[in-house]
């Protein structure tokens, strides 16, 4: 952001070269602390065959990025698993 007038607050960049740089070490870590608590989701365990697809995913991507045969097994998994 060139202006730096959007009134949002980055708190993704940790890098003190961002916004980060307004603020003391102990405001940023309770601006950090404070979001984490309001903002914080649930978290659901998933099931084996989700992480078995994602693992396939990944892995697929890792060695070939062959995003067409990911695209393929998705396409297979959500048939397989609808019925």
């Amino acid at each position: 952001m060139t202006a730096g007038l959007s009134s949002i607050l980055d708190l993704a960049d940790q890098s003190h070269s961002s916004q980060r740089r307004l603020f003391s070490n102990e405001q940023w870590d309770f601006i950090n602390q404070y979001f984490d608590r309001k903002l914080r989701l649930k978290e659901f365990p998933l099931n084996a065959a989700v992480i078995n697809t994602i693992t396939i995913i990944k892995n697929t991507l890792d060695l070939s990025n062959d995003f067409d045969a990911v695209k393929n097994y998705v396409g297979k998994m959500k048939i397989k698993h609808v019925n």
